[in-house]
């Protein structure tokens, strides 16, 4: 067993004290993260959702077609494969196509919500770039409030929503 030196043990309690005041230096005075990589992919995620919605094409009202190829893609959804019925994200990559070709009443058709996603996404964009800034410039994030959590909420239930109804219209039929 070594002795070690008071100066070496003065400096490795000074190290193991900077890790929480470093953590403390990382919140802001909300006591939120600063976290850029968070918006980072919160900005690039909606981002690439909208470009692929102004590319991607509808064949047939079912396909979704990758124009250069020119070739469907494969069916995504595991609910409908496994238990023949729709699940309640069904039709939004659809309903982003139609939103992205501004072809408003298929995007409806499709599902309903994908207007309210899609705006949402939209939203998104510059938000993220806003708060990024923000970050980048040692402001705290600017804090939607309660809002945040009712928009999540209002999704949920406008998903489970149109997915009830779809499942009572196909009993019915």
């Amino acid at each position: 067993m070594s002795a070690s030196s008071p100066a070496t043990a003065d400096t490795e309690a000074q190290a193991t004290a900077s890790v929480p005041a470093q953590e403390a230096a990382d919140l802001d005075e909300r006591g939120s993260r600063n976290n850029r990589l968070f918006h980072i992919v919160w900005l690039v995620l909606p981002a690439v959702a909208i470009g692929l919605s102004l590319v991607l094409e509808i064949r047939d009202g079912t396909q979704v077609i990758v124009p250069v190829l020119n070739q469907p893609l494969p069916e995504l959804c595991t609910f409908r494969r496994l238990l023949g019925i729709e699940c309640a994200g069904c039709g939004l990559t659809r309903s982003f196509i139609s939103i992205g070709h501004l072809r408003l009443a298929d995007a409806w058709h499709y599902h309903p919500a994908g207007l309210f996603l899609y705006a949402l996404a939209a939203f998104q964009l510059p938000y993220r770039c806003v708060q990024l800034w923000r970050v980048s410039r040692g402001q705290s994030e600017l804090r939607l409030g309660k809002s945040e959590n009712t928009v999540i909420f209002a999704l949920a239930l406008l998903l489970l929503a149109v997915w009830i109804v779809r499942i009572w219209t196909r009993i019915l039929v």
